[in-house]
């Protein structure tokens, strides 16, 4: 494959070069869901000529689908299936007193745990130091979907949100990178200010892939890898963070920044 020398190419040239990039990638995108389409009506059309008894309603499902939008499971309305109890659990009921649970080790009763961080920390969170917690962002499912344009356009970048009073505190701005540090790593966000969070919690929307993310870094830089004691679960939101602004913005530098992102 040649190589191209954009040091040499006018602006017009590399407008144009851009511009044939761009129908090149929503070409090979159309080729792409093109070949998945075709795949999925080979798949029902072989369904529709299978034996009656191996058949499945699959052809049927995806045509409402595409019709319709959306299907609902064929479940009784209303669909009340605990009314007469059938819980999962040793006497069918809802428990408030697990003897399961006593018989592994936990307490048998609904109990607060507090968070790992409040466990080893010997005080509390001064005013550098903040509940760090990374729910999916609203176009993303964790990491998935992550990799789609059309999503990432929609979060437009990873950002750090911060309560207003927080913000004050720790004299940061609107639009300032921080760098969010603990022991176990660092990453830079910018900062948006988010009347809606609870004072002494930050908020990093996820997951970001690391390859398109800013220096290559996401914030499960800062999260813990530790597994909950009941269930091995993630302990993500079990994170204590402090903040260092790395760069103060202004209302030139911030307009940049979001262009160029």
């Amino acid at each position: 494959m040649a190589s191209i020398n954009v040091d040499k190419m006018s602006l017009k040239d590399l407008n144009d070069l851009e511009a044939k990039l761009t129908k090149a990638k929503a070409a090979v995108r159309n080729r792409a869901k093109s070949e998945a389409k075709q795949k999925i009506d080979a798949i029902l059309a072989a369904d529709r000529q299978a034996p009656r008894k191996q058949r499945h309603t699959a052809h049927r499902i995806w045509q409402r689908l595409l019709d319709e939008g959306f299907v609902r499971l064929n479940l009784p309305k209303p669909w009340l299936p605990f009314a007469e109890g059938g819980f999962p659990t040793p006497s069918g009921k809802c428990e408030f007193y697990s003897e399961r649970m006593a018989a592994d080790g936990y307490d048998p009763v609904p109990a607060y745990t507090p968070p790992l961080w409040q466990q080893t920390l010997e005080r509390e969170p001064d005013a550098t130091q903040f509940v760090c917690i990374s729910p999916p962002a609203h176009s993303f499912l964790n990491s998935t979907f992550a990799n789609m344009e059309r999503f990432r356009t929609r979060e437009e970048r990873p950002v750090l949100r911060m309560h207003p009073a927080d913000a004050a505190t720790a004299s940061i701005a609107e639009g300032d990178e921080v760098r969010v540090y603990n022991e176990r790593g660092d990453v830079l966000l910018p900062v948006e200010i988010d009347t809606g969070l609870v004072p002494g919690t930050v908020l990093a929307p996820g997951v970001w892939w690391t390859k398109l993310s800013p220096n290559r870094r996401n914030i499960n830089r800062v999260t813990s890898a530790q597994e909950s004691e009941m269930g091995a679960g993630a302990t993500f939101y079990d994170t204590l963070v402090r903040l260092e602004v790395v760069r103060r913005s202004t209302a030139e530098t911030t307009e940049a920044r979001v262009f160029a992102d």
